[in-house]
């Protein structure tokens, strides 16, 4: 995986906090299977299956149960059973789901964006319900869309 650009809050994952105008490699892992960035954080699914995140943090949106930026990756949690995942816009939450159906989320809440029914920011995952027909998450600024197996849509936030 290669990054460059605005790199200020440590969304490269290079463990530096510099702007690059040329592609820095992030780590000597060959292993990601799915990449999702923000303006200033990024999150990445490996091919096991594990969660990763790195970059801007205030509001807990790298999920990794603190608020200070990360300018490397971090796993989230030690599941290897993450196979879904959304981060959007200039959002500062993120959802994923499982391989079990579950639905899990993130981050800053002010508006109910992460959808368990309150307006409180949590800084590592969270269920959301108890359903296990859950196929797709979607992330935008303060909202999200789940859709399930049946294809029934939820929306959550502003």
């Amino acid at each position: 995986m290669w990054s460059w650009g605005y790199g200020l809050d440590g969304q490269y994952g290079d463990s530096t906090v510099v702007s690059r105008s040329s592609p820095v490699q992030v780590g000597t892992l060959t292993d990601w299977k799915e990449l999702y960035t923000t303006p200033l954080t990024t999150w990445a699914i490996k091919n096991d299956g594990t969660l990763w995140s790195w970059g801007f943090n205030t509001s807990g949106q790298t999920g990794t149960n603190s608020i200070l930026n990360r300018s490397s990756p971090v796993q989230i949690g030690t599941l290897n059973t993450w196979s879904n995942a959304s981060f959007g816009g200039n959002s500062r939450h993120g959802g994923a789901i499982k391989t079990d159906g579950t639905l899990w989320m993130w981050g800053q809440s002010t508006v109910g964006q992460i959808g368990d029914g309150g307006t409180v920011t949590k800084s590592s995952p969270v269920q959301i319900g108890t359903l296990t027909d859950w196929s797709k998450v979607s992330v935008g600024a303060s909202h999200t869309i789940a859709l399930k197996t049946d294809g029934t849509l939820i929306v959550t936030g502003k």
